[in-house]
């Protein structure tokens, strides 16, 4: 895991704006258990590539985790929208909006 982090590092160091190393960089900080820098990390990528639809779900579903379901809501929205055929994030659209539809 260090290894790829220090990857990804060199990566932003040699292109700032290189969205996947953004979004991979956040899914070894989830990892590592920093959810905030996670969470900066996806937005980064999504900001800087929102074709992207991994970013859009990887936040999708952190904000699920910690609760803020409109925020999960909305990326898993994005996400789908840029890509149709992802299923985990039609999965946890649909979770979602069973969810709302319970309130």
């Amino acid at each position: 895991m260090n290894l790829a982090y220090q990857c990804f590092r060199l990566t932003l160091a040699n292109n700032n704006d290189h969205a996947e190393a953004y979004n991979n960089l956040g899914v070894l900080e989830l990892r590592k258990g920093h959810i905030d820098l996670a969470r900066s990390f996806f937005q980064a990528a999504y900001i800087i590539a929102p074709h992207m639809y991994e970013p859009h779900y990887n936040w999708a579903a952190l904000a699920d985790q910690l609760g803020d379901l409109q925020s999960s809501y909305n990326a898993a929205k994005r996400a789908v929208d840029a890509f149709q055929d992802h299923v985990d994030s039609k999965d946890l659209l649909k979770q979602l909006k069973h969810h709302f539809s319970l309130l």
